[in-house]
């Protein structure tokens, strides 16, 4: 009788095991996107700022939106 709960408890262990891992690679993945996405917005907006005297009208009003929704997305991160 022991012996059949340990077989169950090791196998509801292995499959729990299993299950948790691939949640946390999905988890995983979506958060290196996330990141990279945002490190590409940052890159992005160090670019247009160190060439500010050349903006274009046109520019500016992309690169504020640009600001606003990096910020927005540190501030829900932290």
């Amino acid at each position: 009788m022991f012996s059949g709960i340990g077989i169950v408890v090791a196998v509801l262990g292995t499959t729990t095991q299993r299950r948790l891992q691939r949640v946390e690679s999905r988890y995983k993945s979506k958060t290196e996107v996330q990141s990279r996405l945002l490190a590409d917005k940052k890159t992005a907006i160090i670019d247009k700022i160190k060439g500010i005297e050349k903006l274009t009208d046109g520019d500016f009003d992309t690169f504020l939106p640009t600001m606003k929704s990096l910020r927005q997305t540190l501030i829900e991160e932290f």
